[in-house]
């Protein structure tokens, strides 16, 4: 009897081994094989939910910790990051894998930010577990420059691979660009966010648009906005793609290229500019002009005679939005203009400097996004 249990249980012990080894083998980034360029196709309505991760969890370090990085080149040389999760491996598919999505990042629109992303590839359901929504396909971490994207198509979304890991790109690149009135990455860089009237939208009554909402109002979020608009450049293959998110979130030329010009022309900064004049008995105001083109703060700072009296109005569409009535010639007007689909840039402002009273010379200095 022993002699007949020994080989039956060495048989049960190597059924296991071999069911253990099918599942190994299962456990590959399959999908990130056949990644393609162009001509993806998308389903009709696509359920895309992905996730932000602006403090990642435990779960999301240990398992970064935990992978295997592997520092692969684009074909241009750009070196990029990959962590393997402990679940795939380091294998020579899994490797392989990865190298397919350093070259499919490469062939997205892109600026110099790509050199700074970092990439977990893991199984969908530890992908879910990291991102802390069963519905989330993919997410992304702004303090660590990383997306962390599932190797496979998951089973739960008819999704493509392709457009997930493009939608989460455009988080990097707006991670590394700048907006006149906040966080370019949750209200949108600032060419795109302009030109989508982000600014009015969030601070109309009600609210059209809700920066940073990544739960109830998702679909209507700028950054998600922006990262889907940035998916359906036509350059990165899915511009006739279905669009769920807000169709205030436009998919037109000018969007398109405002997209394009916050890739590859980022906004730098705000302008200042000074200007010089002298008021008297016989010059009583002094008109300078101020056209901007993009959204963010306008500041006039005013530096007259100390024994004058100077002041300023600002003037929009013919009427004053804002004064000074102190004493003395060292005024300020700050604001915040805001484009809107009734107003739409360029706003042409009118800053003037009054005199009531005393006399000289005076310097304005302005400031505005551009």
């Amino acid at each position: 009897m022993p002699h007949r249990l020994i080989p039956t249980l060495a048989v049960a012990a190597l059924a296991l081994l071999g069911l253990a080894a099918t599942a190994s083998a299962a456990a590959e980034p399959w999908g990130l094989m056949h990644l393609r360029s162009k001509g993806v196709p998308l389903p009709q309505h696509p359920a895309f939910r992905d996730a932000i991760l602006h403090h990642p969890s435990h779960k999301a370090r240990a398992a970064a910790a935990a992978g295997t990085d592997v520092v692969l080149n684009t074909p241009d040389g750009t070196p990029l990051t990959v962590t393997i999760s402990n679940s795939y491996g380091q294998t020579p598919t899994s490797q392989a894998a990865a190298q397919n999505a350093v070259n499919f990042l490469s062939s997205r629109v892109h600026g110099p930010e790509l050199g700074l992303l970092k990439v977990f590839v893991g199984p969908p359901p530890e992908i879910s577990s990291i991102c802390g929504a069963a519905e989330a396909l993919a997410c992304y971490a702004p303090s660590e420059n990383r997306m962390y994207v599932p190797g496979e198509t998951p089973p739960n979304s008819p999704v493509p691979l392709e457009y997930i890991i493009t939608h989460e790109f455009g988080h990097h690149i707006s991670n590394h660009r700048k907006n006149a009135l906040g966080s370019a990455f949750t209200i949108g860089p600032e060419y795109w966010a302009t030109s989508q009237f982000i600014c009015a939208g969030a601070l109309s009554k009600p609210p059209v648009f809700f920066p940073g909402d990544e739960d109830q109002h998702y679909l209507e979020n700028p950054g998600e906005g922006w990262a889907d608009t940035y998916a359906h450049l036509p350059e990165n293959g899915f511009e006739s793609a279905p669009f769920q998110f807000s169709p205030l979130f436009h998919r037109d030329a000018a969007a398109f290229d405002a997209v394009r010009k916050d890739i590859f022309t980022p906004w730098p900064g705000n302008v200042t500019r000074t200007e010089t004049g002298t008021l008297g008995s016989s010059t009583g105001k002094k008109r300078f002009a101020l056209v901007v083109s993009l959204d963010g703060p306008v500041v006039a700072r005013l530096n007259g005679p100390s024994a004058a009296n100077y002041d300023l109005q600002v003037r929009l569409g013919g009427e004053t939005v804002d004064s000074t009535h102190k004493a003395g010639s060292k005024d300020r007007v700050a604001g915040t203009l805001c484009s809107a689909p009734r107003q739409p840039p360029p706003n042409r402002l009118t800053i003037i400097v009054v005199r009531r009273s005393g006399s000289g010379p005076f310097s304005l200095k302005l400031t505005e996004a551009g």
